[in-house]
């Protein structure tokens, strides 16, 4: 469940509703204040691309305690992508991830994965580059667009839910300027933050030191669709520690999802591996 935290501001954290992109098409609706990321169903196979080398995808699926799930991201002929994989439970844990299915394979797979509760995951479709470099800004990257393919299998829908029109995972509000304490764990190192936002905005995220511990971070925020708009790392000492987006246009009315984290993050998912990169306590605010 989601962490506690220390409040310094009108903070709420919360069981959140988010609207597939599919169940949206079906019923013709779209409510901007909803998280609305693609949906993987189950043996479905989605063609997407990237547009510049550092542009992840968050997708959702939903799924059953004890499947064993496969989830495959590979290029398509011709693309020179190097997929990266990462599994994320609804409440910011790092559940899997995979860089090369094998040797000779650059296509990232995460193999027959027991499913640890019923109920919404995410996936993170990136690049091995993009995210041993902290996250990256591929605005000036010219080779692209990056196509691929991914899919789930294996993943049923838990008992009772016949069609995915909706999912469930917690979050945080930010609904005021003031920082706020937050507390990352091994179990869940990425904390999930919203904040909505308006056509013309321009919205400033920082983290920053609390206390005598020193955690270089790492922020990715994306848009409802699930694309990532804005990226900013930790550098290796100093000042630079802290991650820091500013001057962030806002393109569209709507909900905006941050992840917050550690900038050792690659190294951990890839090794699977938290203990001594999940457990940090610094200070976040937006404004």
């Amino acid at each position: 469940m989601k962490r506690l935290t220390t409040l310094l501001l009108v903070l709420i954290a919360t069981l959140l509703i988010a609207v597939p992109i599919s169940a949206q098409e079906e019923d013709e609706e779209d409510d901007p204040t909803l998280l609305s990321v693609p949906l993987l169903e189950t043996d479905f196979l989605v063609i997407d691309e990237m547009e510049h080398f550092g542009d992840p995808q968050l997708f959702a699926f939903m799924g059953t305690a004890g499947d064993e799930v496969t989830i495959t991201m590979a290029p398509t002929p011709g693309s020179r992508l190097d997929p990266y994989l990462l599994l994320i439970g609804a409440a910011g844990e790092v559940l899997a991830a995979n860089d090369d299915r094998s040797v000779d394979d650059l296509s990232a797979q995460i193999e027959e994965y027991e499913l640890p509760f019923d109920g919404a995951y995410f996936v993170l479709a990136t690049t091995f580059n993009d995210l041993i470099q902290g996250g990256t800004d591929g605005d000036d990257d010219e080779n692209g667009p990056y196509e691929y393919q991914i899919i789930v299998e294996g993943a049923e829908l838990p008992d009772g839910i016949v069609e995915v029109e909706e999912f469930e995972y917690f979050a945080s509000i930010a609904e005021s300027a003031e920082p706020v304490l937050l507390e990352t764990t091994e179990s869940e190192p990425i904390w999930f933050m919203e904040f909505f936002a308006e056509e013309g905005d321009v919205v400033f995220i920082e983290t920053s030191q609390t206390g005598d511990e020193f955690v270089s971070t790492l922020l990715y925020v994306f848009n409802r669709f699930g694309e990532r708009v804005a990226v900013a790392s930790g550098g290796e000492g100093g000042d630079d520690l802290y991650a820091v987006i500013e001057d962030l246009e806002i393109e569209e009315d709507g909900l905006y999802f941050v992840f917050v984290t550690s900038n050792t993050f690659y190294l951990a998912s890839e090794n699977d591996d938290w203990s001594g990169y999940g457990s940090f306590v610094f200070e976040l605010v937006i404004e």
